[in-house]
């Protein structure tokens, strides 16, 4: 996860965010906010990636990206089913929202949180089961 999180992070610092851009993002963490499977979710949340990523010019970093994706796609569905996803809503928003203000820093950190949300789910939900 922290991987994915430099890597998309790194992704952002090297891409150009124009108000299409940020508009279409915008589109994505609505969908994303009005979804209630966790299939669905999971999608939206996705494509909300890799939309911040799109722009980035290094297709290397962004097949890594994904590959890590496809890897942690079984947590993060478990994640989608478990945990309300309002609080991720509200990351993207803040995410679009630095973007949008022109402070990648902010946008990467902010990020980053979202990620280890994630992070503190799964290490917390698979340190409690038995096996």
């Amino acid at each position: 996860y922290m991987i994915i999180a430099l890597l998309e992070g790194e992704a952002i610092k090297n891409s150009e965010f124009s108000t299409a851009h940020i508009v279409e993002l915008k589109k994505l963490n609505e969908k994303f906010m009005k979804s209630r499977s966790s299939k669905e979710k999971l999608k939206l949340d996705r494509l909300f990636h890799q939309k911040l990523i799109e722009k980035y010019p290094n297709q290397y970093a962004k097949k890594i990206i994904e590959d890590i994706r496809i890897r942690v796609f079984i947590y993060e569905l478990e994640f989608m089913d478990e945990v309300s996803t309002t609080k991720s809503v509200e990351m993207h928003d803040k995410i679009i929202d630095h973007l949008q203000a022109g402070k990648k820093s902010a946008a990467i950190n902010e990020l980053k949180t979202n990620w280890e949300i994630s992070i503190k789910h799964i290490l917390n939900a698979y340190s409690t089961k038995t096996p």
